[in-house]
């Protein structure tokens, strides 16, 4: 009798963690903006730099050390630009 007590407790539990991926709904990406390879660059050696179209052309692996290359994004600045007048506010001289 145990047993069955202890086997009904375990698929209890293997059919509730099934319930709740059912329950789950599917997340859009967080972001669908593509960003722009501003270079490629070994993990291992940042001083080597391959531009976007010498990697499309067959160079993807470090000279130096024949690991494959990663990108390297272009930033975008977000941050807000301070209001016109709000250097004299704080008392910053230009």
């Amino acid at each position: 009798m145990r047993k069955v007590i202890i086997l009904l407790t375990i698929l209890m539990f293997f059919a509730g963690g099934c319930a709740k991926k059912s329950d789950q709904k599917e997340t859009p990406p967080t972001s669908t903006v593509k960003k722009a390879v501003s270079y490629w660059t070994c993990g291992m050696h940042p001083s080597v730099h391959v531009t976007d179209e010498e990697y499309k052309k067959g160079k993807k692996n470090c000279p130096i050390c024949n690991m494959p290359l990663t990108p390297v994004y272009e930033e975008k600045n977000t941050e807000a630009q301070p209001a016109q007048g709000a250097a004299e506010k704080a008392g910053i001289e230009p």
